[in-house]
Protein backbone atom coordinates (compact mmCIF):
# COMPACT_ATOMS: atom_id res chain seq x y z
CA UNK A 1 0.00 0.00 0.00
CA UNK A 2 2.88 2.35 0.69
CA UNK A 3 4.03 2.09 -2.94
CA UNK A 4 0.48 2.83 -4.12
CA UNK A 5 0.30 5.90 -1.90
CA UNK A 6 3.69 7.19 -3.08
CA UNK A 7 2.70 6.73 -6.71
CA UNK A 8 -0.65 8.45 -6.09
CA UNK A 9 1.08 11.44 -4.51
CA UNK A 10 3.59 11.66 -7.38
CA UNK A 11 1.13 11.58 -10.26
CA UNK A 12 -2.29 12.66 -9.02
CA UNK A 13 -3.75 16.13 -9.19
CA UNK A 14 -7.05 14.83 -7.78
CA UNK A 15 -7.91 15.48 -4.16
CA UNK A 16 -9.97 12.32 -3.84
CA UNK A 17 -7.59 9.66 -2.58
CA UNK A 18 -8.35 6.01 -3.38
CA UNK A 19 -8.57 3.61 -0.50
CA UNK A 20 -6.52 0.45 -0.88
CA UNK A 21 -7.44 -2.59 1.16
CA UNK A 22 -5.07 -5.49 1.65
CA UNK A 23 -6.27 -8.90 2.67
CA UNK A 24 -7.43 -12.32 1.63
CA UNK A 25 -9.66 -11.98 -1.44
CA UNK A 26 -11.71 -14.96 -0.27
CA UNK A 27 -12.82 -12.71 2.59
CA UNK A 28 -13.91 -9.66 0.59
CA UNK A 29 -17.20 -9.56 2.45
CA UNK A 30 -15.27 -9.18 5.72
CA UNK A 31 -12.82 -6.60 4.36
CA UNK A 32 -15.47 -4.22 3.00
CA UNK A 33 -17.93 -2.29 5.16
CA UNK A 34 -21.16 -4.22 5.80
CA UNK A 35 -24.07 -3.10 3.65
CA UNK A 36 -21.85 -1.03 1.36
CA UNK A 37 -22.51 -1.55 -2.36
CA UNK A 38 -20.24 -0.47 -5.20
CA UNK A 39 -20.74 0.99 -8.66
CA UNK A 40 -18.03 -0.91 -10.52
CA UNK A 41 -15.81 -3.94 -10.16
CA UNK A 42 -12.74 -3.68 -12.40
CA UNK A 43 -10.06 -6.29 -11.92
CA UNK A 44 -7.18 -8.21 -13.38
CA UNK A 45 -7.36 -11.44 -11.41
CA UNK A 46 -4.58 -14.02 -11.11
CA UNK A 47 -4.13 -16.40 -14.04
CA UNK A 48 -4.03 -19.62 -12.05
CA UNK A 49 -0.40 -20.79 -12.04
CA UNK A 50 1.26 -18.24 -14.32
CA UNK A 51 2.61 -16.37 -11.29
CA UNK A 52 3.42 -17.84 -7.90
CA UNK A 53 2.68 -15.51 -5.01
CA UNK A 54 4.09 -15.63 -1.51
CA UNK A 55 0.87 -15.99 0.49
CA UNK A 56 1.57 -19.50 1.74
CA UNK A 57 -0.53 -22.61 1.25
CA UNK A 58 -3.82 -20.66 1.21
CA UNK A 59 -2.55 -18.55 -1.67
CA UNK A 60 -4.41 -19.28 -4.90
CA UNK A 61 -1.17 -19.71 -6.84
CA UNK A 62 -0.55 -22.85 -4.79
CA UNK A 63 -3.80 -24.52 -5.87
CA UNK A 64 -3.17 -28.10 -6.91
CA UNK A 65 -5.37 -28.02 -9.98
CA UNK A 66 -7.18 -25.69 -12.33
CA UNK A 67 -10.46 -27.08 -10.95
CA UNK A 68 -9.43 -26.07 -7.39
CA UNK A 69 -8.39 -22.66 -8.67
CA UNK A 70 -11.78 -22.14 -10.32
CA UNK A 71 -13.57 -23.10 -7.08
CA UNK A 72 -11.49 -20.46 -5.26
CA UNK A 73 -12.17 -17.99 -8.08
CA UNK A 74 -15.94 -18.49 -7.75
CA UNK A 75 -15.83 -17.85 -3.99
CA UNK A 76 -14.04 -14.55 -4.60
CA UNK A 77 -16.26 -13.32 -7.43
CA UNK A 78 -19.52 -14.44 -5.83
CA UNK A 79 -18.70 -11.91 -3.10
CA UNK A 80 -17.79 -9.23 -5.64
CA UNK A 81 -21.10 -9.66 -7.46
CA UNK A 82 -22.96 -9.49 -4.12
CA UNK A 83 -21.22 -6.18 -3.34
CA UNK A 84 -22.04 -4.72 -6.77
CA UNK A 85 -24.99 -2.35 -6.89
CA UNK A 86 -27.80 -3.32 -9.27
CA UNK A 87 -27.60 -1.93 -12.81
CA UNK A 88 -23.82 -1.73 -12.74
CA UNK A 89 -20.84 -3.23 -14.57
CA UNK A 90 -18.15 -5.73 -13.67
CA UNK A 91 -15.07 -5.70 -15.91
CA UNK A 92 -12.40 -8.37 -15.83
CA UNK A 93 -9.12 -8.52 -17.79
CA UNK A 94 -8.12 -12.11 -18.49
CA UNK A 95 -6.12 -14.18 -20.91
CA UNK A 96 -5.83 -17.84 -21.73
CA UNK A 97 -3.82 -20.26 -19.60
CA UNK A 98 -2.14 -23.41 -20.85
CA UNK A 99 -1.95 -26.74 -19.06
CA UNK A 100 1.29 -28.71 -18.66
CA UNK A 101 0.86 -30.26 -22.12
CA UNK A 102 0.36 -26.89 -23.79
CA UNK A 103 -3.41 -26.97 -24.24
CA UNK A 104 -5.67 -24.11 -23.23
CA UNK A 105 -7.90 -24.49 -20.19
CA UNK A 106 -10.45 -22.08 -21.75
CA UNK A 107 -10.07 -19.55 -18.94
CA UNK A 108 -11.74 -16.81 -20.98
CA UNK A 109 -14.76 -19.03 -21.63
CA UNK A 110 -14.80 -20.21 -18.03
CA UNK A 111 -15.00 -16.58 -16.90
CA UNK A 112 -18.02 -16.00 -19.13
CA UNK A 113 -19.67 -19.16 -17.80
CA UNK A 114 -18.89 -18.28 -14.18
CA UNK A 115 -20.16 -14.72 -14.30
CA UNK A 116 -23.31 -15.88 -16.11
CA UNK A 117 -23.82 -18.44 -13.33
CA UNK A 118 -23.46 -15.62 -10.80
CA UNK A 119 -26.29 -13.69 -12.46
CA UNK A 120 -24.24 -11.32 -14.59
CA UNK A 121 -25.02 -10.76 -18.26
CA UNK A 122 -22.13 -10.91 -20.75
CA UNK A 123 -22.47 -7.40 -22.14
CA UNK A 124 -19.38 -6.48 -24.11
CA UNK A 125 -15.76 -7.31 -24.74
CA UNK A 126 -12.62 -5.58 -25.90
CA UNK A 127 -9.13 -6.68 -26.77
CA UNK A 128 -6.21 -5.13 -24.92
CA UNK A 129 -3.14 -5.15 -27.14
CA UNK A 130 -0.15 -5.74 -24.89
CA UNK A 131 3.33 -4.34 -25.51
CA UNK A 132 5.22 -6.45 -27.99
CA UNK A 133 8.50 -6.53 -26.05
CA UNK A 134 10.04 -9.99 -26.43
CA UNK A 135 7.01 -11.41 -28.28
CA UNK A 136 8.89 -11.98 -31.58
CA UNK A 137 11.65 -13.90 -29.79
CA UNK A 138 9.20 -15.98 -27.74
CA UNK A 139 7.00 -16.57 -30.80
CA UNK A 140 9.84 -18.04 -32.82
CA UNK A 141 10.94 -20.26 -29.94
CA UNK A 142 7.44 -21.54 -29.08
CA UNK A 143 6.42 -22.03 -32.69
CA UNK A 144 9.56 -24.00 -33.42
CA UNK A 145 9.13 -26.16 -30.29
CA UNK A 146 5.40 -26.92 -30.51
CA UNK A 147 3.80 -24.96 -33.34
CA UNK A 148 2.18 -22.59 -30.85
CA UNK A 149 1.42 -18.98 -31.66
CA UNK A 150 2.15 -16.30 -29.08
CA UNK A 151 -0.53 -13.91 -27.93
CA UNK A 152 -0.11 -10.18 -27.98
CA UNK A 153 -3.40 -9.40 -26.28
CA UNK A 154 -5.64 -9.99 -23.31
CA UNK A 155 -9.43 -10.08 -23.19
CA UNK A 156 -11.47 -7.40 -21.45
CA UNK A 157 -14.81 -8.99 -20.55
CA UNK A 158 -17.67 -6.69 -19.54
CA UNK A 159 -20.63 -8.00 -17.54
CA UNK A 160 -23.77 -6.24 -16.39
CA UNK A 161 -25.87 -6.80 -13.28
CA UNK A 162 -29.45 -5.70 -13.67
CA UNK A 163 -31.81 -4.46 -16.33
CA UNK A 164 -29.97 -3.35 -19.50
CA UNK A 165 -32.91 -1.05 -20.35
CA UNK A 166 -31.78 1.12 -17.41
CA UNK A 167 -28.17 1.62 -18.50
CA UNK A 168 -28.71 4.99 -20.14
CA UNK A 169 -30.91 6.34 -17.35
CA UNK A 170 -28.62 5.14 -14.54
CA UNK A 171 -25.47 6.55 -16.06
CA UNK A 172 -27.05 9.83 -17.15
CA UNK A 173 -28.32 10.30 -13.57
CA UNK A 174 -24.78 9.78 -12.34
CA UNK A 175 -23.65 12.74 -14.46
CA UNK A 176 -21.60 10.71 -16.91
CA UNK A 177 -21.01 12.74 -20.08
CA UNK A 178 -24.34 14.55 -20.22
CA UNK A 179 -23.89 15.20 -23.96
CA UNK A 180 -24.19 11.49 -24.74
CA UNK A 181 -27.38 11.15 -22.68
Amino acid sequence: MEANNRQWEAISKDTRRPQWLCGDSQKISELLPPGQLYDLVFTSPPYYNLEVYEGGEQDMSHMGSYFSFMLWYEVVFRQCVAKLRSNRFLVVKVGEIRDSKGFYYNFVGDNITLFSKLGMKYYNEAILITPVGSLPIRAAMHFKAGRKLEKGHQNILVFYKGNPDKIKAVFCEAGVDEHSC
